[in-house]
């Protein structure tokens, strides 16, 4: 909850009463109606500068409203000069109603009770028009209401839709009317309707049945409208939606919205610092009738990018394919207290040159999804591929002609009309600004995979799942994003990503620092001895910040585009790999040899061999891995076949190692360097070891965290493994330094026993 202040911060708000304006008010008052998502305080100040006389908040969800402050404060501001204003809850018991209504009661006129919302949303939660059926629950919510808010002069109001009986509809008004409600806003269609015509008839009834005012809604399009309502029906008040969303000015008398009126909605919006796509969105809806066709859609393309994007196009229609997937993601958890600011959206476009229903677009979950799957596989048997396809989702999906009675939204005909919205999108205030769609995903049990499909298939107008034939190509442009995509300051490193890819910015960008700070360390270690073996390890260490770099400049470029090159993560795979690779080439050299000999090590021809032929079968698997999904899931090295190929040929290093260390052992005549090398070598054994260890592990770590966890785990191991020898080779480190000094004597013949009897031997000299 925020309240602007515009002058001395002593100045009190000046005091209305709501009632008293409706039934003094010698025409019908001007009402600007609760619209979510718009209704905030940046479009109220429009509207009032142009002659609305009330206002009413966005529908607020009574309950996250008294629980959390994050929606308080995001659902709710208001300043002096927002008045008089009433606030809008919805709620399922008069307790929350109550309560949110005293967290405002200080900052707004009364308080209004949503009991006309047909939205699926509110119905899940029993709130909107799902209070209608229980009518004598609503009414004893409101006496509840009554009793505990005592100020008089403080409104409590109901907006409600009417019954197919208007007999009903009336009692209903009275009962309300006894329970204490101050006044009543009718919308005139039923829960059911969306645009049908609203039956004007019925205003007047409900008005001669009542002594408290009420206030019409329903079919204005202009203030004509507005004077012939109070005129016909005598109504105390009249309340404009989407016609004032098009028209801000509408009641000052203008048919359409004027330049002024836009360059006033920027100098507000520039003074509350509306987001973006907020601004946009009503810039869309108040330049409707000012601008040509084709100036609309482009005005619609601007956008700020935030989210992952996918475009591409897909012939329906085609016999190659019945159902394909253009999307995997994981959307988090919706917070209850928060839900629009942490529910997931996919919004877009799908259009094409055909005006015919050639597809559809499909959401499913990952439980679904592995349904559908097998379904797929089984399909090129049946008869009716796509009734045997579709089956599975008909059971849960709502379609309003063909499957009412089930309440999911997966379902999108496609294409869309061009620059319209689709036919299943019954209320255009759902629709992300600039798309033809909208898919809420909201889960509070968890973060879940989602999956988007086209699929070849129709509804016929017998509600059966038939083939398509139309052979249409769709140009799609589709987003998707965890939170509202107007709510601004979400961290965009978690914004945009899947669920599964969160927070991995942070994690990349951390290893950078850590390696680039060890890699200075071993050029620092370089300059003073310059041995073999520490430029070699240098030079793994470069690899390795490269790798970090690339993965980080990707997770960025992703975090502000939407979209980012495969090739980045590509090539910072192959860097670490490589450099993985080679440290254990490295570390077998160091046990086998001397660094003083490491160019004999490599130039001896079965060794050299070995290092090359691993080097080139890592760089294949790490390219052949990062093409590898499951269930089009991108997935860790670790979890792919490529990987495993990996982990065998680490197992046979790790071999190589113990072998060498073994024989290293055996020939040392010194006990001091036999302990050193002894624990020099279990060491090492630890981080030859624990990926294999890890690979076995990973599949007990759940999906929507392996990535994250085998990353963290990999880059800890790695980093303390490379300090470690950081350590061993800088220059006077102690000790275990002199088991690597290099032969002060030439050595002679290149035989591996001669150098290493050679080497203790200057080493004693020393």
């Amino acid at each position: 909850m925020k309240v602007e202040r515009t002058g001395d911060e002593h100045v009190h708000r000046p005091s209305v009463d709501v009632v008293s304006l409706l039934q003094n008010c010698e025409s019908p008052l001007y009402v600007s109606a609760p619209m979510v998502r718009y209704s905030r305080l940046p479009f109220r100040a429009l509207v009032r500068h142009y002659g609305c006389q009330l206002c009413f908040t966005p529908m607020i969800y009574a309950k996250c409203f008294v629980q959390s402050e994050l929606a308080r404060l995001a659902d709710f501001s208001t300043d002096l000069d927002d008045c008089p204003l009433i606030v809008q809850f919805a709620a399922d018991n008069a307790d929350d109603f109550v309560k949110a209504a005293e967290l405002v009661s200080t900052q707004c006129e009364g308080v209004d009770l949503n009991c006309g919302c047909p939205k699926r949303k509110a119905l899940d939660v029993e709130c909107g028009s799902a209070l209608l059926s229980r009518s004598d629950h609503l009414v004893e919510m409101i006496a509840e209401s009554r009793r505990r808010l005592v100020n008089p002069k403080f409104s409590i109001s109901a907006k409600i839709r009417i019954f197919d009986d208007l007999k009903r509809t009336v009692d209903l008004c009275q009962k309300l009317e006894r329970a204490g409600l101050s006044f009543l806003t009718v919308h005139g269609r039923t829960p059911e309707q969306n645009r049908e015509p609203v039956d004007v008839g019925v205003f007047k009834l409900i008005r001669d049945s009542l002594r408290i005012p009420v206030i019409a809604n329903g079919d204005v399009k202009s203030l004509c409208d507005v004077i012939s309502y109070g005129q016909q029906t005598g109504v105390h008040g009249v309340m404009v939606a989407r016609a004032l969303l098009q028209n801000p000015s509408l009641f000052s008398g203008t048919t359409s919205t004027s330049m002024n009126c836009v360059q006033k909605w920027v100098q507000i919006s520039a003074k509350y610092e509306v987001p973006f796509l907020l601004f946009h969105r009503h810039l869309i809806f108040m330049t409707e009738k000012m601008l040509t066709k084709s100036e609309r859609v482009k005005l619609s393309g601007v956008r700020i990018v935030l989210c992952l994007n996918i475009v591409g196009a897909w012939e329906a229609g085609s016999n190659k394919e019945l159902m394909t997937v253009l999307a995997a993601f994981a959307f988090q958890k919706t917070d209850p207290v928060a839900m629009e600011g942490s529910r997931g959206y996919i919004y877009g476009n799908i259009t094409s040159s055909s005006k015919v229903t050639a597809a559809h677009l499909v959401l499913v979950d990952y439980d679904l999804f592995r349904k559908l799957s097998h379904v797929l596989d089984s399909s090129d048997k049946e008869k009716d591929p796509c009734a045997h396809l579709m089956g599975p989702v008909s059971e849960l999906a709502f379609e309003k002609r063909c499957f009412p009675n089930n309440r999911q939204d997966f379902f999108r005909a496609v294409p869309c009309p061009f620059s319209d919205l689709c036919s299943e999108e019954d209320d255009p205030l759902n629709v992300v600004p600039g798309s033809q769609f909208s898919f809420h995903i909201q889960d509070t049990t968890g973060a879940r995979f989602w999956y988007l499909l086209l699929t070849n298939c129709l509804l016929n107008e017998h509600c059966n799942w038939t083939k398509s034939t139309s052979r249409v190509r769709l140009n799609y442009d589709i987003w998707l994003v965890n939170g509202h995509p107007d709510r601004s300051g979400i961290n965009p490193f978690e914004h945009q990503f899947s669920f599964e890819r969160q927070d991995t910015m942070e994690l990349f960008a951390f290893a950078f620092l850590l390696f680039l700070a060890l890699a200075f360390a071993q050029l620092h270690s370089c300059r003073k001895g310059e041995k073999m073996v520490s430029l070699v390890l240098l030079a793994f260490l470069v690899m390795r910040v490269l790798g970090f770099l690339l993965h980080s400049f990707y997770c960025l470029k992703f975090a502000f585009y939407g979209r980012a090159s495969g090739m980045l993560t590509l090539f910072a795979d192959l860097l670490a790999s490589t450099a993985d690779m080679g440290l254990m080439l490295l570390l077998i050299a160091v046990v086998k040899s001397w660094p003083s000999s490491i160019r004999n090590f490599m130039s001896k021809r079965r060794y050299g061999g070995m290092a090359i032929v691993c080097m080139m079968l890592q760089i294949v698997f790490t390219c052949v891995a990062a093409g590898t999904t499951f269930q089009y899931i991108p997935l860790h090295m670790l979890e792919t076949w490529p990987g495993w190929m990996s982990m065998a040929m680490r197992l046979l290093m790790t071999q190589c190692f113990m072998m060498e260390l073994r024989f290293a052992v055996k020939r040392e005549t010194s006990r001091e360097r036999e302990d050193f090398l002894l624990h020099f070598g279990s060491g090492c054994m630890v981080w030859f070891v624990y990926v294999i260890i890890l690979a076995v592990a990973v599949l007990q770590i759940p999906l929507l965290w392996r990535y994250k966890i085998i990353t963290g785990i990999c880059i800890l191991a790695d980093f303390i493994a490379y300090s470690a020898l950081v350590h061993l080779f800088w220059p006077q480190s102690g000790k275990q330094r002199a088991y690597f000094e290099e032969s002060t004597t030439r050595q002679s013949g290149g035989e591996e026993w001669e150098e290493f009897e050679q080497s203790i031997i200057s080493t004693d000299q020393r």
